[in-house]
């Protein structure tokens, strides 16, 4: 575990919203959407860049990539990691989640919103109008990915997107729910 997400988790454990950073396989599970030719994904709660860093690995170069990350200390470590700073179609923004919709140019529409925010502990109306909001400005076709690690949100989830996949991820701590959701 990075010193960086030790020192964020125990911090704020309410925006980090976990104990240990996404594992490998998690990454991969949540990431198997991206393709070559997408034109525009968002990431909310960057955190480490494990999830980060298996997008920037399958999308193409002119693929716009916007990641989120609230807490300054992994925004710092993301931001300033050489490997990141190779990839001119990454921008990593230091800012709420809640607010990404701000972050994206007036006719940019999203492809894919990847999203790794605790929503079981977050407040219900930010996140209603959060996922709201990755509703409307999902492309047509455009897919919205979540993980959690419990099942409190798929009834929210269900609600506000027609078709919502279920799958599971043994291999991290603790085991991960996610949450394929299409419009």
């Amino acid at each position: 575990m990075s010193k960086e997400f030790a020192l964020a988790a125990f911090k704020s454990l309410g925006t980090v919203g976990a104990v240990y950073p996404s594992s490998k396989y998690l990454a991969r599970k949540m990431t198997k959407r991206v393709k070559r030719d997408l034109k525009s994904i968002v990431e909310l709660g960057a955190g480490t860049g494990t999830i980060t860093s298996s997008i920037i690995e399958q999308a193409g170069k002119t693929c716009r990539i916007n990641s989120f990350e609230i807490d300054s200390g992994l925004y710092v470590g993301l931001s300033s990691d050489p490997i990141f700073s190779r990839y001119d179609n990454l921008h990593f923004h230091l800012a709420s989640a809640f607010d990404f919709r701000r972050y994206l140019d007036s006719a940019e529409r999203p492809d894919l919103i990847i999203s790794s925010l605790p929503l079981a502990i977050l407040p219900k109306p930010q996140v209603i109008r959060m996922l709201l909001d990755a509703k409307e400005v999902l492309r047509p076709g455009g897919v919205f990915v979540q993980y959690q690690y419990s099942p409190e949100s798929f009834s929210m989830l269900k609600r506000i997107f027609s078709k919502v996949e279920t799958s599971v991820e043994l291999r991290n701590i603790p085991p991960a729910l996610i949450y394929t959701c299409s419009i």
